[in-house]
């Protein structure tokens, strides 16, 4: 299967693709003589017919009937599959989220970043006010050490600037703060980093009870 023989879709990408032309609120995109591949079970749908209304996926059948409103699309056999979901990424620019989004990933998991950045995309991407993945975001990740930005972004944690972050109740009001930000998941830098000589992997930042 070539790239050209490749199409990405998902609810996302239908609904802003076509908002300008104001099919995403008052019509409906048909996908007609499509191949789905259904992941779940590695299955293929052969001349499918998908209709997408007000953004949501409704119905795909087998040589379907489009409604009379609808924008057709003819696939002419290539494959429709779920949007892509990367689950680590590092996000921190419109420009970039625009390139995900293109590259067919629909979902993306921001592992930490400066001034809480993937907050507020997550936001604009979530009101529509830019086309870009759904994103999950961490804002800083806990390690001993933390970004300098926190400190900016957090000047209640002032007192934890010149030491290492350690013991549960540190960890703790590191790990409320980001909650109290209403961040989708907490990254704990729990080992040393992969990839660098000088770095050991299994070498463990925090005890069990940290």
């Amino acid at each position: 299967m070539t790239a050209r023989q490749l199409v990405i879709c998902t609810l996302f990408l239908v609904s802003l693709g076509l908002r300008s032309e104001g099919y995403a609120q008052s019509g409906s995109v048909v996908f007609v003589r499509a191949t789905v591949l259904d992941p779940s079970s590695a299955e293929t749908i052969d001349n499918a017919t998908v209709v997408v209304r007000h953004g949501e996926i409704v119905s795909i059948e087998v040589g379907g009937k489009a409604p009379d409103d609808a924008r057709i699309m003819d696939l002419g056999g290539r494959f429709l599959v779920p949007g892509l979901i990367d689950a680590h990424v590092h996000i921190s620019n419109l420009s970039d989220a625009r390139r995900a989004l293109l590259s067919g990933v629909t979902t993306a998991r921001s592992m930490g970043g400066s001034f809480f950045t993937d907050l507020g995309l997550r936001e604009l991407f979530a009101r529509g006010a830019f086309a870009g993945p759904e994103l999950l975001a961490a804002g800083y990740h806990i390690r001993p050490r933390p970004a300098e930005g926190l400190f900016l972004d957090e000047p209640g944690l002032a007192d934890l600037l010149e030491t290492d972050i350690r013991g549960p109740t540190m960890l703790r009001r590191f790990a409320r703060a980001m909650l109290d930000r209403n961040v989708d998941f907490i990254k704990v830098n729990a080992t040393e980093r992969a990839g660098l000589p000088e770095t050991d992997p299994r070498k463990p930042f925090f005890t069990e009870t940290e």
